[in-house]
């Protein structure tokens, strides 16, 4: 439990441009600590984008609570939050002023481009791991295929159709 606490409070720490930022970060925790393997992994990443709030706070909640259940839940969110409230409490009041400054500028924007780094390294992984298991998951991996398709084209105003429909598909074929 421990380990868990000091794991997520660290990643809330050190995380620092959204959730999916955090996601390869947690599955190193996560692999490195033998609590899940990558195919395990992915499928939390799954579960936490589809319930609602931000992804790596549901993800780390999912992880807490498959350790040490409700309490190891409630701690690895709480941990996994805490570092960036007590950051933002003490940067808010002074950040309109100090984000003028050009040095702070430039280290925004060095901020952003290793943010879009984690974020490809984090599709690129899903899509590798996606691809190594496409003759495990043919149904889903076409079914996904053709979402993407049809997702590009109007139809993609209607959310909650696709939703229901993905939702059918997998009670059907899995």
């Amino acid at each position: 439990m421990i380990v868990l606490l000091f794991g997520f409070m660290l990643l809330g720490l050190i995380t620092f441009g959204g959730g999916l930022v955090a996601i390869p970060l947690m599955m190193n925790l996560v692999i490195a600590r033998a609590w899940l393997t990558l195919p395990e992994f992915y499928q939390w990443v799954a579960i936490a984008e589809s319930t609602p709030g931000p992804i790596a706070i549901n993800l780390a909640t999912l992880i807490g609570f498959n350790q040490f259940g409700i309490i190891g839940g409630v701690a690895a969110t709480l941990a996994f939050v805490f570092p960036s409230f007590i950051i933002i409490s003490l940067i808010l009041p002074s950040f309109t002023k100090m984000s003028q400054f050009p040095k702070v500028k430039l280290w925004l924007l060095t901020m952003k481009a290793g943010i879009v780094g984690m974020i490809a390294y984090t599709v690129l992984t899903l899509v590798e791991t996606t691809a190594n298991h496409i003759s495990d998951n043919l149904i889903p991996s076409i079914i996904f295929i053709i979402s993407m398709v049809v997702l590009m084209k109007p139809l993609r105003k209607y959310p909650q159709a696709w939703i229901a429909l993905g939702a059918l598909f997998g009670l059907i074929f899995l």
